[in-house]
């Protein structure tokens, strides 16, 4: 049986070894199933790619509500 080890002096996540944003989606998928809707995530991710051509920031408020529920 062969251990491979490996020393991370900055751990995955950080600002200086971000994650990609294939891993940042999966993350809020396992993150927020159960708490948003599948159709509430996928508009959250949307929006988050494009967050810089947003004009009002109030209006990603709604993406986190859990009124519409599961």
């Amino acid at each position: 049986r062969m251990v491979y080890e490996e020393i991370i002096k900055v751990p995955k996540g950080d600002a200086v070894n971000p994650l990609s944003m294939s891993e940042l989606e999966e993350k809020l998928v396992v993150c927020a199933d159960n708490v948003i809707t599948v159709e509430q995530q996928k508009r959250l991710i949307s929006t988050v790619k494009s967050f810089e051509k947003i004009d009002k920031y109030r209006s990603i408020n709604k993406l986190f509500s859990c009124d519409e529920g599961k």
